[in-house]
Order: C-alpha cells, then sequence, then structure tokens
C-alpha cells in the first residue's frame, strides 16, 4: 500500500502503439500474510522480477534497492511518497528501457525505487501502467488480464456486469451493514484486510454503532495490535450491488487515507474490470 503523492492517473506506456496486442492474461501468484497479496513476475535484462500488484500506487511499478541495483538503467533523479501511516520516503526514480510481462513488450517504462517494500517482493505494479489497459483483476481464477483499449472487453460481453462510474479519485460509495448511511472508500490491492482509520467517518460511525469481533494478534503495517480493532462486516453493498462478506481493521492511519480502502476480501469475492484512466469500473460476482 503505497501512495506517490500525485492526484491524476496517466498511462506509462501507450499499447495501442503495440503491433499485434489484442490481451494477454498473467498468472497471479498470492503471498505475503495469509497469502492475501497478489504477484505477478515480470522479465527486466535478464531478470525475473515478482511484482505485487498494487492499485493504490499512482507509478507504472517500483522496485526494491536490490532489485534495481541488478539493473542497467537511467536514473533520471529523485521523488518522495508516502505509506499509510503517513511517513515520508525519498527515492529514485528511472526508466527501464524494455519489461516482457509474460508474451507483450513494453518500451521505456519510468519507474520509482521502493525503499519500504516489503522483503517477500522485488517491487510492485501500479495505476500508470494499467492506465493504458482494460485490466480485470480475477483473484478467484488467480488471473490479471490487460485488454488492449480498441475496443469494450469481451468479458464484458456475459451477463452479470454491474458498472459503477467513480465520482472520487478511485473511491466507491458503499453502505456497511449496521451503519445508516453510505461512506466513501478506495480501492487497493496492496493491503490485504480492508483498512479504515479510526478517526475518520467511516472509523467514528464502525467505533460508535458496531462491535469489534476480536482485537488482533500482532501488528499489521506497522501498526500496534492494541491500537487495532476487527470488524466481521456481513454483507455491504454498492448503489445495490452485493459486494459481499467483509473483514476490516480499523486502526491509527495518516488523515490522506480518508474513510480507508477495501483489499482482499473485495477483490477475492468479485471480478474486477478496471479503466484506470477513466475511472470506470465493473463488477461481477465471482462463481
Amino acid at each position: 500500500m503505497l501512495f506517490a503523492g500525485c492526484s491524476g492517473t496517466t498511462s506509462a506506456v501507450n499499447p495501442a502503439d503495440l503491433e499485434g496486442f489484442d490481451c494477454l492474461e498473467l498468472p497471479l501468484t498470492f503471498a505475503g500474510p495469509d497469502n492475501h497479496f497478489s504477484v505477478v513476475t515480470a522479465r527486466i535484462q535478464g531478470h525475473a522480477f515478482r511484482l505485487m500488484l498494487d492499485t493504490a500506487d499512482y507509478a507504472a511499478f517500483s522496485l526494491t534497492p536490490g532489485a534495481l541495483n541488478k539493473l542497467d538503467v537511467k536514473i533520471t533523479g529523485k521523488r518522495s511518497y508516502r505509506d499509510m501511516t503517513g511517513r515520508r520516503f525519498c527515492s529514485r526514480k528511472f526508466i527501464v528501457p524494455s519489461m516482457q510481462l509474460g508474451t507483450l513488450t513494453l518500451t521505456q517504462v519510468p519507474g520509482r525505487e521502493n525503499v519500504n517494500g516489503p522483503p517477500q517482493y522485488d517491487g510492485t505494479i501500479g495505476r500508470a501502467l494499467l492506465a493504458g489497459f482494460y485490466t480485470l483483476i480475477d483473484y478467484p481464477h488467480k488471473t490479471l488480464t490487460l485488454y488492449k483499449k480498441d475496443r469494450e472487453p469481451p468479458c464484458l460481453r456475459g451477463q452479470g456486469w454491474f458498472r459503477y462510474d467513480c465520482k472520487r479519485e478511485m473511491q466507491f460509495k458503499v453502505r456497511l451493514e449496521g451503519l445508516a448511511r453510505d461512506y466513501w472508500i478506495g480501492l487497493d490491492s496492496g493491503t490485504g484486510l480492508t483498512f479504515v482509520p479510526r478517526d475518520s467517518e467511516l472509523g467514528r460511525a464502525m467505533r460508535s454503532a458496531l462491535k469489534p469481533t476480536r482485537v488482533t494478534e500482532g501488528s499489521v503495517n506497522n501498526v500496534p495490535a492494541d491500537d487495532l480493532r476487527f470488524y466481521e462486516i456481513g454483507r455491504v453493498t454498492l448503489d445495490g450491488y452485493d459486494i459481499g462478506r467483509m473483514a476490516c481493521l480499523v486502526g491509527p492511519a495518516a488523515r490522506y487515507m480518508g474513510n480507508g480502502l477495501m483489499g482482499f476480501d473485495f477483490l477475492a469475492s468479485n471480478r474486477v474490470l478496471v479503466d484506470f484512466a477513466t475511472q470506470t469500473v465493473w463488477l461481477r460476482k465471482a462463481e
């Protein structure tokens, strides 16, 4: 869960210029605590890197210092970014001449150094790369599919898809069972359980109206267990669409996080097709 501190998403690649490209299906593997984080493999200069899918990261992709030091790349400057607790980090920016995702080759891809990334990954893939495609995140089938943006993705020809146009920066207006109104909350494949800041509107409402299921054991994202509360929400809806059950952590976090971020539970129970460039999302319940 990483934030680059910018307010928009632009594509780092233009697949329309890639001759012969139609779509690409990549296998997802799962790692991290409780296997809640999805990982794809990219090849750069003969090295295979395990990159965590991070839909809350505005950068095209990132590499840890150890992974970056294996490559011959052009360093283009420095940038700062923040994690969910608000801590700031400074890292190098660079350009990778060529990156392979399965059979797809991308050129001149901008990246950033991920100086606080988890050690089990080599980096992340973020929005600026995905914005060049229709992106189908399919946890139930353990795949990530990238579609060329020259027509509607063929997967939408099936029945049961629910379209949602995000009116804020990749935010969903959801209703949690037991609460009296809707709240805006974001999408982040880089978090496990849905995380809600304790002092946000949603956090205050949950602490007032709902009883925590239990106190967590161990820290999460550098937040001590004593400051966290675990809630199991039986039903979450989005404009009438049944998202399903959701496990939530409520704890301290930086103010800019708003009401929080939906994570693994949301993605595991729904197929999620996203156009990050237009902030359009299609949802379909997992079969």
